[in-house]
């Protein structure tokens, strides 16, 4: 498995670099990093098994079986007195379905956002907030704008 978070790290680090991630937010790297570190590490650890299993002895093999066994037989008996415990406390019925739509969500209050020093302030279900950008603008004009945060990228906002 470590192999898998070692092409997760690449393919990240190579997007990133390739559409400008890298350059307009180097902490962006970070997340590459994390899997880059995670690859690291478990290899480091699936080489620590593999000397341990090389230098087991038999009494070490019949240790790790006869523990198996014991968390085995743990594992069924905590299963059998889950079963009881079931069989003695019946569960509370489940709610009937019905073919009334749910009731609608109400939506009440407001939000506020900060970006790049300038506070925003909009009803909670408005736009605020909403990925924008110079190639993709999903802002509802003219009531909303893209407030760039990056070069290319930003954020709907009221105007």
């Amino acid at each position: 498995m470590p192999y898998s978070d070692y092409v997760i790290a690449t393919g990240l680090t190579v997007g990133l670099v390739a559409y400008g991630g890298a350059s307009e937010a180097p902490a962006s790297l970070a997340v590459p990093a994390v899997f880059l570190l995670s690859g690291l590490w478990g290899s480091h650890k699936v080489n620590q098994c593999r000397e341990r299993l090389a230098k087991a002895t038999p009494e070490d093999w019949e240790r790790q079986r006869a523990s198996e066994q014991r968390d085995a037989e743990e594992s069924a008996r905590q299963q059998q007195l889950i079963e009881q415990y079931q069989a003695t406390h019946p569960q509370p019925h489940q709610q009937q379905q019905t073919d009334e739509p749910p009731p609608q969500r109400q939506v009440s209050g407001s939000k506020t956002l900060t970006i790049n020093g300038t506070t925003y302030t909009d009803t909670a279900d408005g736009e605020l907030g909403k990925p924008c950008g110079i190639d993709n603008n999903t802002c509802t004009s003219p009531r909303y704008a893209c407030v760039l945060v990056t070069s290319s990228s930003g954020m709907c906002a009221p105007r």
